[in-house]
């Protein structure tokens, strides 16, 4: 009898989760149950990713890997350059792995069309696939109108490719096409690296998550798609067509993102949103507005460098009552007002040095904000937060977690601040800040949980702060706040002759 317990597999199983993978690979050598152990189906359906390129033996992957094939789930072709014996054993290994549930491939349209047409509708359990089309190889013949590559849509199905086909800015009009069909997706990703759009004719009626990146999915029956998450990027959406929203296609859509695309009001009539991103976006200033308030259920909003076709904006607002997460980075100077009043998170950064309308607002319009992020653009500092306006944290009695971003902190006064266990946690990011200031405000938060300084210019006395050469054990942060972690990442310490 072993004077050690013998503990069950299952419990083993769960302990070598917390191994890194090299470390796994070592202790998968110490016997066979080990190894059905490391490699176990778990591990297999949430790790493993088996990763084939031109370059590899299919014939003996197949045979010195059968274990790992069975189990693995989820799988990586790069196909640019394989040959036509390649794309039949590549046929034979996805349609023995049946029970695959993640699958991406890079390829051009013609391997494409010869691996995925064939094998994707035997893959009844694949939920997620994701395509990415590059160049073709091969010389480009002096005209492409149809034939392997696919044939150029006809005008009604331009008209059923989400009402959204362009003319790619003036690019080729010739479309590339595929004919895939899989009844168990759930998530689709289309990525095309070539100037011209790829048409997806695709039969996916249990799709709700799609993302697309210069590529257009269209719908093989006449059902269109309900989607519940939806990306484009660099896509151009129509302006002049009179046919219906697209939003009427899709009532059940809650997430958008639209990235490097150019949009107009009916682009933004989902009603049933409850996520919207837009990401260097161009669109109308009072378009985006009537939209943003005719979407009842949304909850977070973010504008990342979103630019108006307006010269100047009008001096209105922004109105929702049902936003609760706010994000805006903007790259140009515009001055744009909300009204959220059930704001909880809000995260704001200017290209202003001096105050911006917004900010003001904040403690007045905002008061329950609990998690507050403000600050300035890349290569500048705020220097807008004075004495006066750190005392406005006291209209905030619900703000938990507050960050900084760039911003001057010489002025600021933290023992104005009143609500002094309210806050849990401070994080400072690229703010310049010196140790007198570092020990008011630990001595204004004492109850503070965690206190962040990333990138942060740590100035003169620097005594307080644990990674300068010179800091004092009764001064420092650490032993100011007992119960706070504080954290320093990639800090600048000034020395004693003012350089770091």
């Amino acid at each position: 009898m072993s004077e050690y317990p013998v503990l069950p597999p299952e419990v083993i199983e769960l302990i070598l989760e917390f191994l890194p993978l090299r470390e796994r690979l070592a202790t998968a050598a110490v016997c066979k149950q080990w190894y059905d152990l490391v490699f176990g189906t778990k591990f297999c359906r949430q790790r493993l990713v088996l990763r084939v390129e031109p370059g590899n033996n299919l014939v003996q992957l197949q045979q010195n890997n059968s274990l790992l094939l069975e189990r693995c789930r989820a799988m990586h072709l790069q196909l640019n350059g394989i040959d036509d014996e390649g794309i039949v054993l590549l046929k034979d290994l996805l349609m023995a792995n049946a029970t695959m549930l993640r699958l991406s491939v890079v390829g051009s349209t013609r391997e494409l069309k010869s691996i995925l047409e064939d094998t994707l509708p035997g893959l009844d359990q694949l939920i997620g696939l994701e395509i990415q089309i590059r160049v073709e190889q091969s010389p480009e013949p002096e005209e492409v109108t149809s034939g392997e590559l696919g044939e150029v849509p006809s005008e009604n199905e331009e008209d059923r490719v989400l009402n959204m086909i362009s003319d790619c800015g003036g690019a080729s009009t010739f479309i590339t096409t595929l004919n895939l069909a899989n009844s168990s997706i759930k998530y689709l990703a289309l990525k095309d690296t070539n100037c011209d759009h790829t048409y997806i004719d695709g039969n996916f009626p249990s799709l709700t998550n799609v993302s697309m990146r210069n590529s257009v999915l269209c719908s093989a029956s006449d059902d269109a798609f309900d989607f519940e998450e939806l990306s484009l990027s660099h896509f151009e959406g129509s302006t002049e067509s009179d046919d219906e929203p697209v939003s009427d296609e899709m009532a059940h859509l809650k997430k958008l993102c639209l990235a490097n695309t150019s949009i107009d009001s009916r682009m933004l009539r989902f009603l049933a949103l409850t996520e919207l991103r837009l990401v260097e976006t161009k669109t109308v200033f009072a378009s985006l507005r009537d939209s943003i308030s005719a979407m009842k259920q949304l909850l977070k909003w973010e504008l990342i460098d979103v630019t108006f076709q307006e010269d100047t904006l009008p001096n209105t607002s922004f109105t929702s009552d049902s936003i609760t997460n706010y994000k805006f980075y903007c790259a140009k100077d515009y001055t744009v007002q909300v009204d959220f009043p059930n704001l909880e998170c809000l995260s704001y950064i200017s290209t202003s040095q001096v105050a911006p309308k917004m900010f003001e607002q904040i403690w007045i319009n905002h008061r329950k904000l609990q998690r507050l992020s403000f600050g300035v653009c890349e290569g500048q500092i705020g220097k807008f937060l004075t004495k006066s306006s750190i005392a406005h944290i006291n209209n905030l009695p619900t703000l938990k977690i507050l960050q900084l971003v760039r911003m001057s902190l010489d002025s600021a006064d933290w023992s104005q601040c009143r609500h002094r266990n309210q806050l849990q946690k401070i994080r400072l990011v690229g703010c310049p800040i010196d140790g007198r200031g570092a020990q008011q405000l630990a001595a204004t938060f004492p109850e503070l949980r965690e206190l962040f300084l990333d990138h942060c210019h740590l100035r003169q006395p620097t005594d307080a702060f644990e990674i300068a050469e010179n800091f004092s054990e009764q001064q420092a942060l650490r032993r100011r706040l007992e119960r706070c972690r504080v954290s320093y990442y990639d800090c600048h310490v000034e020395d004693s002759l003012g350089s770091c």
